[in-house]
C-alpha cells in the first residue's frame, strides 16, 4: 500500500490540489457530517458524496430514526445534488469492498485529479474491516483519507440501551483472500478503546502470546473525560500488563495528533513479527 501526500497538501496545494470523492455513512448521530461540514469549511472541492444508508427494521420511528432522518436532509442541505445516499445492509463484507471498487473506479475515470475521502467515524465494524482490506490490496495510485469525529459524549456498554449494556462477539478477519490458513502463531496489535472487556475477550479467543498494545492520549487537556474513561475500561487488561500476567505484551502511550509515532509502532513491531500473524 503506498504513502501518500496530507490531506490537507493534497486539498490546498496548488502543485497537489485534487477535487474530493467523499464516502461515508448516514447514522443516528449529527457526527456523520461532521467531516463533510469541516472540509466545506476550508473551501474542500467536493464533487461526489457517497452515505451510505443502512436499513433498519424498526416497526416505528423512534428518536434514533427521527434523527437518521434529519440527517440526510443535512447531507442534502450541504451538498445538494452532489450528494447519494444509496441502501446497503450493514454487514456484508464483500458488498462493501465492491462499492469501494466501483466509486474509486469512477474516481479515476474523472478528467481531473481526484482525492478519495473514507469518513470510518459512522461504518459498521464490519464494513471497516472490509476498508482495511480493500486499502491493503488495492492498486490504484488515487490518494485515499481517512476521517474520523469524535463524539460529543462518552459512554459505556452498561449505558446501551440498544444493546442492553451487551455485546454478543468479537471479530479476527484476516486481510488477504485465504482466511483458511492457520495461524502459526498470533501476535496482537490493539488500540485502548471503551470496550476493554470486549478487546480482553478477542485476545483470549486469538491465544495470542505477544502483542503490542497502544494507549492513545487525547487532544484534550489532562485530565481527560475520554481518557479517564478509556483507563477505567481497561483497568483488568492494564493491571495484567503492569503484573506481567500477559508477558510478551508492550503497553506504549502516544499522542492522538502524533500519528507518524503511531505509523512508526506498526511498522517496527510488524517486521519485528514476520512471518507470524498478526491480527
Amino acid at each position: 500500500m503506498k504513502l501518500h501526500e496530507s490531506p490537507v497538501k493534497v486539498i490546498h496545494s496548488e502543485e497537489y490540489a485534487r477535487r474530493i470523492l467523499w464516502i461515508g455513512a448516514v447514522s443516528f448521530e449529527s457526527r456523520c457530517v461532521g467531516s463533510i461540514t469541516s472540509l466545506l469549511n476550508i473551501d474542500a472541492d467536493i464533487w461526489k458524496a457517497c452515505a451510505f444508508d443502512y436499513p433498519t427494521s424498526l416497526a416505528s420511528k423512534s428518536h434514533g430514526e427521527e434523527n437518521r432522518a434529519l440527517n440526510k436532509k443535512e447531507f442534502i442541505r450541504l451538498l445538494g445534488d452532489r450528494v447519494e445516499l444509496p441502501q446497503i445492509h450493514p454487514y456484508r463484507y464483500a458488498e462493501f469492498v465492491g462499492q469501494l471498487e466501483n466509486l474509486a473506479s469512477e474516481a479515476t475515470a474523472q478528467s481531473f485529479p481526484c482525492q478519495i475521502i473514507v469518513d470510518i467515524t459512522c461504518l459498521t465494524k464490519i464494513h471497516t474491516l472490509a476498508l482495511a482490506y480493500w486499502l491493503l490490496t488495492r492498486e490504484d495510485s488515487t490518494p485515499v483519507s481517512l476521517a474520523y469525529s469524535q463524539p460529543e459524549h462518552y459512554g459505556n456498554p452498561s449505558r446501551n440501551i440498544w444493546g442492553r449494556g451487551k455485546w454478543i462477539t468479537t471479530l479476527q478477519v484476516r486481510l488477504d483472500l485465504d482466511s483458511t490458513e492457520p495461524f502459526s502463531s498470533t501476535n496482537i496489535i490493539a488500540v485502548l478503546g471503551h470496550e476493554g472487556d470486549r478487546l480482553r475477550l478477542a485476545m483470549n479467543e486469538a491465544e495470542a502470546d505477544q502483542g503490542l498494545i497502544v494507549r492513545v492520549l487525547p487532544l484534550e487537556p489532562i485530565p481527560s473525560r475520554l481518557l479517564t474513561v478509556s483507563d477505567i475500561q481497561n483497568a483488568w487488561l492494564l493491571l495484567e500488563l503492569q503484573k506481567e500476567i500477559r508477558p510478551g505484551f508492550n503497553l506504549e502511550t502516544i499522542q492522538l495528533s502524533d500519528l507518524f509515532a503511531f505509523h512508526e509502532l506498526i511498522i517496527s513491531y510488524s517486521l519485528d513479527k514476520i512471518p507470524s500473524s498478526v491480527v
